[in-house]
């Protein structure tokens, strides 16, 4: 699987329409079958199937936009206490 990912150009989009330039991976390109995130704030962990996010949030969702929808932590953007969520080594592109 190649990823399409930090690309300083457009990438065609499936369709033949130019994107923008996108900056971050998208659930389409995750490569594993579950995605695991973890708050070593909070102590919260979560393991969620691939597949699953896909039908609920589409192949195109950026994953930062995903982890912050499935951390549903109040404190999310938060610039005095904030969320510490974050994807889990399992489950990183890296």
């Amino acid at each position: 699987m190649s990823a399409r990912c930090h690309s300083a150009e457009p990438v065609a989009a499936r369709d033949g329409v130019r994107e923008a330039m996108r900056l971050s991976y998208i659930l389409s390109d995750y490569p594993h079958d579950v995605v695991e995130i973890e708050c070593d704030k909070c102590g919260r962990h979560g393991r969620l199937r691939t597949a699953k996010l896909i039908a609920e949030h589409g192949p195109d969702i950026k994953l930062p936009d995903l982890l912050r929808t499935i951390a549903q932590c109040p404190k999310w953007g938060s610039m005095d206490d904030g969320c510490r969520a974050q994807y889990a080594a399992s489950s990183r592109m890296d």
